[in-house]
């Protein structure tokens, strides 16, 4: 019978799997995008992909050391505000873009973020020590972030102009 801790490094092992078939992912659509806002915007997620990938690792590491589940991994934070980030460059770009150059490229990534949510939840769900816990949370949260931006991507090549106007807010009045 396989132990918690054993189990757990089998976890951190499909999650690194996971984490660098995403980075792989995202650096091929760096290279293949025909625009600066796709590939801006699959450059940061793909340098989120590597982010967790070092979470993960130093999970890993202390596990196999025969060491528990520590809050080290708290320490490789996010570089910046993904969301924010994305509005500028949207805001940036608006006359520049191409619509059909990145679609496909953001409906995989939206199945990959979506996989890593199940997979994360579900670890999350079945986490016994607070720490797997919280980092299954932490997961959860940032991939669903990455998730949302694709979302906001996938709009902003459908209709550029429309998507500004919603994430700015802005009325029509009839005068």
């Amino acid at each position: 019978m396989a132990t918690s801790n054993e189990n757990s490094l089998k976890l951190l092992a499909t999650a690194l799997d996971m984490e660098e078939k995403g980075r792989a992912f995202y650096d091929q659509a760096v290279r293949q995008s025909d625009n600066e806002f796709g590939r801006e915007i699959f450059g940061l997620l793909r340098d989120y992909e590597v982010l967790h990938a070092d979470r993960i690792k130093k999970i890993y590491a202390s596990l196999e050391r025969g060491g528990g589940w520590t809050s080290e991994w708290t320490a490789v934070k996010p570089l910046e505000d993904l969301p924010l980030i994305f509005k500028k460059l949207a805001e940036e770009n608006k006359d520049r873009i191409r619509p059909a150059d990145s679609l496909d490229a953001v409906d995989i990534g939206m199945g990959l973020e979506s996989e890593s949510i199940i997979f994360y939840d579900r670890l999350m769900m079945e986490a016994v020590d607070p720490q797997a816990k919280k980092f299954a949370e932490q997961m959860v949260a940032e991939e669903r972030e990455h998730y949302r931006i694709l979302a906001d991507m996938q709009a902003y090549y459908a209709d550029p102009e429309a998507w500004l106007m919603e994430k700015e807010r802005v009325t029509l009045d009839g005068a």
